[in-house]
Parts: C-alpha cells; sequence; structure tokens
C-alpha cells in the first residue's frame, strides 16, 4: 500500500491518455482503480452518495482507520472561485494524500498555482505526513491544433509551500 506522488502523477498521465468516454467519469474511474490496486475502499463507490470529497480512498480495519487519499475535482472551466471553494475542502480535511484536479484558464495557471501553494504553506494546522498533488487540466482548444488536445500537469507540494513539477503531457481528450 506503499506509493509515491511521481507514482501517482505517472499512472495518472498514462490511464488518462489511454481512456475514452465521458471525461469526468474518466478522472474518477481512474482514481477508483488506483485505489482498488492498492487494497483501499473506495468512496463513494457506484451506489453511494459523496463521502465528505469527491473520492476518497479510506483503509477501514476493525482496529484502524483512517483515510488516506482525500480527491477534490472542479470541473467548471476557468472559474477560479469554483477552485477554491473544492480546494479548502483538501486543506480542512484529514488525509494523508490530497489531490487536487482543476481546470483554470492557461493565462491563470501560475496564479492559481502559487495561490494553493500560498493556502498550503499558510495553514496553521497542519498534519507532518500530508502531501499535496495538484493537477491542471488545460484546454487549448482556441489557441492549438488539433483542437481535441489537452495539457495535464502534475505538481506535488509540500506543506511551506515548495512546487515541484512532476510530469506534463499532451493528450487526447475533449472537455
Amino acid at each position: 500500500m506503499s506509493y509515491t506522488l511521481a507514482q501517482l502523477s505517472d499512472r495518472f498521465h498514462e490511464e488518462f491518455d489511454r481512456a475514452k468516454g465521458e471525461f469526468s467519469a474518466i478522472v474518477f474511474n481512474i482514481w477508483k482503480i488506483l485505489g482498488e490496486e492498492l487494497g483501499y475502499q473506495v468512496k463513494p463507490s457506484t451506489v453511494e452518495k459523496e463521502y465528505l470529497v469527491d473520492l476518497c480512498w479510506i483503509y477501514d480495519a476493525p482496529d484502524k482507520r483512517w483515510m488516506e487519499l482525500a480527491l477534490e475535482s472542479e470541473l467548471s472551466k476557468y472559474a477560479i472561485k469554483g477552485i477554491f471553494e473544492d480546494f479548502n475542502k483538501l486543506l480542512d480535511i484529514k488525509a494523508y494524500t490530497k489531490v487536487g484536479i482543476f481546470y483554470p484558464s492557461m493565462f491563470r495557471k501560475q496564479d492559481v498555482l502559487k495561490a494553493i501553494a500560498n493556502a498550503i504553506s499558510s495553514q496553521e494546522i497542519k498534519y507532518p505526513k500530508e502531501q499535496y498533488l495538484i493537477i491542471f487540466i488545460i484546454d487549448y482548444k482556441k489557441q492549438r491544433k488539433p483542437s481535441n488536445m489537452v495539457e495535464i500537469t502534475s505538481y506535488q507540494i509540500n506543506l511551506n509551500g515548495e512546487i515541484t513539477k512532476l510530469r506534463e503531457s499532451n493528450v487526447r481528450a475533449e472537455l
């Protein structure tokens, strides 16, 4: 049940590039499969409502229970306010790994990334083992051809707000 943020980032990029279907379903299905492969209970299941966040991995044994991963995704294009409404849930929840998948405007990408890093570093209550994986999906439809390409960029942000770019790729997708 061990993984690094770089490994999670790589798997997301690889699976996204191969996947077909409705966009948000692809995103959530990738994380559902990863969690199950690692032996976690994934919530929500196909029959449950959302449990605290859009998706989470739970370790649940008779004598122990914790949230391993909490994921929030803001699918509305370029809604900066919406990004932070969802990102704030990650700041508030107790989980080892916190994943945010957001769709900022390409012109605001760096501003959003810096604001997220600042929000992480300025938190008063921090769990020393928590880690953040932020994934931006940028639709360059108006600037780049072919029009069905998107850019996916993954970043690791530590508790001090230090940003490490993990991976960037261009994949075919319809947003």
